[in-house]
């Protein structure tokens, strides 16, 4: 679809509001996703008495 719109129509749609609420969404699930890996790694070792 990127290759359907021109370069103006893009830098509009992704300088919205709901396209940076999506970004940062994006990014916080990311932070989340890296906590929770890090969090079942620590339960991991607390299980094995590490």
């Amino acid at each position: 679809m990127a290759q359907v719109i021109d370069e103006d129509t893009t830098r509009a749609l992704t300088q919205t509001p709901n396209w940076t609420a999506y970004l940062e969404s994006r990014r916080r699930m990311e932070r989340t996703r890296a906590d929770v890996e890090k969090f079942a790694e620590i339960m991991k070792g607390l299980d094995t008495g590490e």
